[in-house]
């Protein structure tokens, strides 16, 4: 780890010397990791990579001396805490929601002796409303879409400010549909840079919003209402996109989860609470949602052929006979099909956004190309893994290729859970939880009902209640924001 900071810090031209408190912070960072769920990267070479030297990547592009900082949602202290260990002149706050985290970072302060730090344990909302407009800058890495960023950020800070917003590369639509919002609460964007992580080839963006004016009083609101409705109904291309549209990438670490069951259970029970849901079938040359669906008589064109423009969404999507809010567009049923660039893929995804509520994209199992596509557009992603520990491990692996998914915005599903096997292997979901290192969307107990209900392909109206059903209409409105408490097996 040493040699891979020493080397970024001297390729970002900052002091080489502060390798040895970042690589110490590093460390209580893994030690503490082992009891409390702080990050999802557990290498020591990829925390400095994709932790610390990103973090400090922030600094050619601002001058912090003598400034006011608050990191709002500083999850386990980033970018915060490396900033202050690199620069020494200016006044730090860390802003976090959880109590727990807040005072661990306390004691790392405490340990490494660092000064002019304040760790605030409170919802970023509500601190505004007692310190509007007291900082010059705002930092937020990886915490929300920029839209709901935006109104947690800019109340807080100064007219003549600014607000840095670190993010991922794929950020083009969410950008544009934060500008309303940002011009509402004051802002306006002047920058959006992207930058190379040094010592990698990960390519993470800054979107630098300077404060022109001061944010109305009414913001910001209540965080339910900023999630339920984030953006001021804004405009894409000039067509009108759906304020609320989701597209949530659904995937695993190894086959034999019951990742593609899971995606037509939970849009199907998306489309009966009202939500127009398209279920896009990434998984080229072994899709299955058409034989889930019933549909393979139907499906006829995939969504490649979409993007080669032989074909229209409108024509290639397949409605659902007995489900009317129920939508298919399947994979190429071949192996040998060119895969999409992400840019055609983000082309793809827009304009699904302009038609449908919801977008679930079953990909394919496993980290390759096929992986990294499906991902690249989605507004989160679940990944579905099973209380084995096999599977938990690469569920673990997976979450390691999905860093740049804000907080809160990467989910676990547990499924085909056996209480009895759980008694047997002496573990909890809990276990599972700790083990992937992600918030829990659901448990999906084992349910012999689901083969053969799917096996015949959706041919009739589901009746009966069973517990995966039961369960992923949980889920179904849990994405929807309604709070329901987790199944007890």
């Amino acid at each position: 780890m040493n040699e891979l900071l020493l080397q970024g810090l001297s390729e970002l031209g900052l002091d080489v010397s502060r390798a040895e408190t970042l690589e110490r912070f590093s460390s209580l960072l893994l030690e503490k990791n082992e009891v409390m769920n702080l990050t999802a990267i557990t290498e020591p070479d990829a925390v400095a990579q994709l932790h610390l030297l990103d973090s400090a990547a922030l600094l050619p592009f601002v001058d912090l001396t003598g400034k006011t900082v608050v990191d709002v949602g500083t999850g386990a202290g980033f970018p915060g805490m490396p900033l202050r260990i690199l620069e020494d002149d200016f006044d730090l706050t860390l802003l976090d929601s959880l109590g727990k985290r807040v005072n661990w970072l306390q004691e790392v302060c405490d340990e490494l002796q660092l000064k002019r730090v304040a760790c605030v344990h409170a919802r970023a909302e509500e601190f505004a409303m007692q310190h509007r407009e007291q900082f010059d800058i705002a930092t937020s890495r990886a915490v929300a879409q920029l839209s709901i960023l935006s109104e947690l950020c800019l109340p807080l800070i100064k007219v003549g400010g600014q607000f840095i917003a670190m993010k991922s590369v794929d950020t083009e639509d969410e950008i544009a549909a934060a500008k309303s919002a940002i011009k509402t609460l004051g802002g306006h964007i002047v920058k959006v840079e992207d930058y190379t992580i040094p010592t990698s080839d990960v390519v993470h963006r800054l979107v630098i919003v300077e404060k022109v004016s001061p944010t109305p009083r009414a913001y910001p609101r209540a965080f339910a209402k900023i999630k339920k409705s984030p953006a001021v109904t804004h405009q894409i291309h000039k067509k009108e996109v759906r304020a609320l549209s989701q597209v949530i990438a659904v995937v695993s670490g190894k086959g034999g989860t019951g990742k593609t069951s899971f995606t037509t259970l939970t849009g199907m029970a998306l489309a009966q609470l009202g939500k127009k849901t398209l279920l896009l079938d990434c998984d080229i040359g072994l899709r299955n949602l058409d034989l889930y669906l019933g549909v393979s008589d139907r499906a006829l064109m995939d969504f490649t052929d979409v993007i080669a423009g032989r074909t229209t969404l409108a024509q290639a999507v397949v409605r659902h006979p007995l489900y009317p809010n129920l939508y298919l567009l399947t994979a190429p049923v071949s192996f040998g099909v060119r895969l999409p660039s992400k840019r055609e893929m983000q082309r793809l995804i827009g304009e699904i956004r302009r038609h449908f509520d919801f977008c679930l994209i079953d990909a394919a199992a496993g980290i390759g190309e096929a992986f990294a596509l499906a991902t690249c557009c989605a507004d989160r992603a679940v990944v579905v893994t099973t209380n084995d520990p096999s599977s938990l491990r690469d569920a673990q692996r997976t979450v390691m290729e999905l860093h740049r998914f804000p907080s809160g915005y990467l989910h676990l599903v547990v499924n085909r859970v056996r209480r009895k096997l759980l008694q047997s292997l002496h573990t909890t979901i809990d276990d599972a939880i700790d083990a992937a290192g992600l918030p829990l969307l659901g448990v999906i107990p084992e349910d012999e009902n689901v083969p053969a209900v799917l096996g015949r392909g959706l041919s009739q109206r589901l009746k009966y209640h069973s517990g995966a059903l039961c369960a992923c209409e949980n889920i179904a409105r849990r994405l929807c924001g309604e709070r329901v408490r987790l199944m007890r097996l």
